[in-house]
């Protein structure tokens, strides 16, 4: 005897006593699951939906789907209310209000919101908070917080002088592809020649 599948208004459910759940309720239960599942928007189409809204110009759109999304943690979209924060796109600019939204998605491990995050603090005087997320960037790899620090530390900004593993951050960055980079570490070189042989 072959097995048919019957609609769900037809199955007959049973509570943990044993008895019969009425249709009705078992519908309702289904409902608000649904409901529920539609509410909450999948994590990749809600920030993507909040890039095409970007990518067609509707900056305070875009602002207004990542924003719930941000607020519930993920650093995904933190990031992105930072940038329109940022750039006055969609919303005023506001560095403070950025540097909200870049230091939630820093602290989710966010690698551009590390960068930017740190380059903001470190341009606005805040080098000691700038230095510590480029450092986490660019223990990560990315090639612009690899320069940062790596020249923060080539110069003993806010750390003790470390030329050789100021050599190591830049060379990677610039192994990478950072044109600003590839130009550092020859400088560095000649330099460091010179001050070798005046000192000789």
């Amino acid at each position: 005897m072959a097995k048919t599948l019957l609609p769900v208004a037809q199955l007959a459910v049973r509570s943990r006593t044993g008895g019969p759940v009425m249709r009705g309720k078992l519908l309702q239960w289904l409902a608000a699951g649904a409901a529920i599942a539609c509410a909450v928007p999948a994590h990749g189409q809600s920030v993507s939906a909040g890039i095409l809204a970007w990518q067609k110009g509707d900056h305070a759109r875009a602002v207004e789907i990542w924003r719930p999304l941000a607020q519930a943690g993920d650093a995904d979209a933190a990031f992105n209310p930072g940038q329109a924060y940022r750039l006055g796109r969609g919303v005023a600019i506001d560095l403070a209000t950025a540097q909200v939204w870049f230091e939630q998605a820093a602290r989710g491990g966010h690698v551009d919101a590390q960068t930017t995050l740190g380059l903001l603090l470190f341009h606005n005087g805040n080098r000691t908070g700038g230095l510590r997320w480029l450092r986490q960037a660019a223990d990560q790899g990315e090639p612009r917080a690899m320069l940062i620090y790596g020249t923060a530390l080539f110069n003993g900004d806010g750390m003790p002088q470390d030329p050789v593993r100021a050599y190591a951050y830049v060379s990677r960055a610039a192994a990478q592809g950072l044109a600003p980079a590839s130009r550092r570490p020859r400088r560095w070189t000649r330099s460091c020649r010179s001050s070798s042989a005046g000192g000789v």
